[in-house]
């Protein structure tokens, strides 16, 4: 009877150490997986507060892009005023002197029929000034277009910096 009573003890203590393993088994891998899963919930917000401060970032540099490449354009659009201004004003200058010559061609065909003499002289100091008007005149549509065109390549070089700076600081972001 007493080694049936050991043996139903050792049962008993066998089963009840078989429990408490289990129980002990079934804590650890409830805590194991709830820390696991604690783990990843706070590797995710960390993931989406680097990510939204990233975006952050990067929206402010794409503004900060934006509102220099306007200025940029601004600038650009300034200088074109400019110098369409300039254009217009040697225009205007020009068909002054257009007046101007005119005028006096009227007043030597005037003094023509008073004074023969002197209208070879006449004619030929007119001769001279259409001759620099017009030199003048092919010389500025040539240096206008040349600056039209130097101001578009500037600009156009501009516009590709700031671009190739974007596309750079957008990488150095994704690489981040």
């Amino acid at each position: 009877a007493e080694e049936r009573m050991a043996s139903f003890q050792r049962e008993c203590e066998e089963r009840m150490r078989h429990e408490m393993e289990e129980q002990v088994r079934r804590v650890r891998d409830h805590e194991v997986g709830q820390a696991r899963l604690e783990e990843a919930a706070k590797h995710r917000r960390q993931l989406a507060e680097a990510r939204e401060e990233l975006e952050r970032v990067h929206a402010e540099r794409l503004r900060k892009l934006r509102a220099r490449e306007e200025s940029q354009l601004e600038r650009v659009r300034a200088a074109e005023s400019a110098l369409e201004r300039a254009a217009y004003d040697h225009r205007q200058r020009l068909a002054a002197e257009h007046e101007k010559l005119r005028e006096a061609k009227e007043e030597a065909h005037r003094e023509e029929t008073e004074r023969a003499m002197n209208r070879a002289r006449e004619e030929e100091d007119l001769k001279r000034r259409e001759s620099e008007i017009k030199s003048k005149e092919s010389s500025w549509s040539m240096r206008y277009a040349e600056l039209s065109a130097e101001a578009e390549e500037r600009a156009l070089a501009r516009r590709r910096e700031t671009e190739t700076e974007a596309e750079r600081r957008l990488e150095m972001i994704k690489t981040k």
